[in-house]
């Protein structure tokens, strides 16, 4: 960002995802070694300056606690009024009974666990010739207050975060089976949004490092039925929904229909009319009506499309597609909470070296976007904590982070460098076919 890269090499004249690192030479091996090295360095740096951060705690964790301490005296996790979450994390959190740190440590390590598979995919993908990798995971992930502070606090999505960058880092190992157990029993588990993630790689699957569009054109009605019913995507499909159903099976057996309803049923159905960076939410606060139940149902045919618009245009480049498909969704969504924007955040470095955009150019996104955020907030201070009548305002405040956000991914959209996007993953199938023929 701020500079243009050298193209990425074709496929024709570059090392697959596969190739063994001791076949590079020595000048290479030296900067790969001194490269781990200073990655070491910056991970460390980073968990012992999580470890120094005040200890406030968010409300989510003291939930997070109370379910865990049912668990501990063998009864449901969801005795704890607002627990909506699997039961699983209250399984793992039963040592806060004892000490009550447990998981903001434990979350605050995964969150340097997301910087460690970024650097590992990053090192796949570029094939360690990104150098500016580094720089990026410190500013926008390591060094963000916001990542930072949500780990800390106690707030768990830095698991699911290192949960959806494991299995991407499966995907680009050509771990295929793995990586769609992880998606299903792992990521889609922890939380039900990375699901949104199963069109992309079903399109890359499907590809097999083609154009797809150029495909979808020149094939027959039986060529694209036939290429369409890919038994690795049927596959990959079947294991990720599969995996998550069987444990959903399991925990059900456990706990009841009141599982179904707080894990499951509650988030698809949920209408949140409390204010929220949501652009939906004073609608539906003001249309307690039937007509609320149509505007809910507004932004998931919109998030739907966006998906598979994004599936088809840059299943080619996972961390991209992703990062588009969730800024949108989060943006849409009819709750959004700050939580939410770090299930983007994580792919920011990835997008910082795929784009052309000047510092300049950098520094005002970042700032309308970090601006609108404090307007947001100030006016819900006034609002909750002071009781001023500004929730109207505080509306206005959402819809004009909502346009920020549209504006910041145009931007990135208007930025992307198609001519030097990465094409390792397309390689796995380019390699994997002609060692065939």
């Amino acid at each position: 960002m701020g500079r243009k890269d050298k193209p990425v090499p074709s496929a024709s004249s570059s090392p697959s995802c596969h190739d063994d690192p001791e076949d590079s030479d020595a000048d290479t091996s030296r900067q790969q070694r001194h490269q781990v090295w200073t990655e070491n360095k910056v991970l460390f740096t980073a968990l012992a300056a999580r470890f120094c951060l005040p200890r406030f705690t968010d409300i989510d964790y003291d939930v997070f606690t109370d379910a865990a301490t049912y668990v501990a005296a063998g009864e449901s996790p969801y005795k704890r009024a607002t627990y909506r979450y699997t039961p699983v994390l209250a399984w793992i959190l039963v040592p806060n009974v004892y000490w009550g740190n447990f998981g903001k440590y434990l979350f605050c390590f995964a969150d340097i666990l997301v910087a460690w598979l970024i650097f590992r995919i990053d090192h796949i993908l570029s094939r360690g010739r990104n150098k500016s990798i580094i720089s990026y995971v410190v500013v926008f992930w390591l060094a963000n207050p916001l990542t930072a502070i949500i780990s800390a606090r106690g707030s768990s999505d830095s698991l699911v975060c290192a949960a959806v960058l494991f299995v991407l880092y499966l995907i680009c190992k050509g771990k295929w089976f793995y990586a769609a157990l992880a998606h299903g029993a792992l990521a889609i588990h922890l939380k039900l949004y990375p699901i949104i993630y199963l069109p992309s790689v079903l399109m890359l699957i499907i590809s097999e490092g083609e154009d797809i569009r150029e495909m979808w054109a020149n094939c027959s009605f039986f060529g694209f039925v036939r290429r369409f019913f890919n038994l690795r995507a049927i596959g990959y499909a079947l294991t990720a929904i599969g995996s998550f159903a069987l444990i959903v099976f399991g925990l059900y057996q456990i706990y009841g229909q009141e599982f179904l309803e707080e894990f499951l049923l509650y988030h698809i159905g949920r209408r949140d009319i409390k204010h929220n960076f949501s652009p939906w939410f004073y609608l539906l606060y003001a249309q307690e009506s039937p007509l609320s139940v149509y505007i809910g149902y507004l932004p998931f045919f919109i998030q739907i499309a966006s998906i598979l618009h994004d599936a088809e245009t840059l299943y080619f480049d996972l961390p991209m597609c992703w990062f588009m498909s969730t800024m949108l969704f989060v943006a849409v969504n009819k709750v959004s909470t700050s939580q939410y924007f770090i299930w983007y955040l994580v792919f920011l470095p990835f997008v910082a070296s795929r784009v052309d955009m000047s510092l300049k150019h950098c520094i005002i996104l970042i700032s309308l976007w970090l601006s609108a955020q404090a307007a947001w907030l100030g006016l819900a201070y006034l609002y909750e904590f002071k009781g001023y009548d500004t929730l109207f305002y505080v509306w206005m405040a959402s819809l004009w982070f909502f346009f920020v956000n549209m504006v910041i991914l145009i931007a990135i959209a208007n930025s992307y460098r198609r001519n030097v996007r990465d094409q390792v993953l397309m390689e796995q199938f380019a390699v994997k076919k002609k060692k065939e023929e």
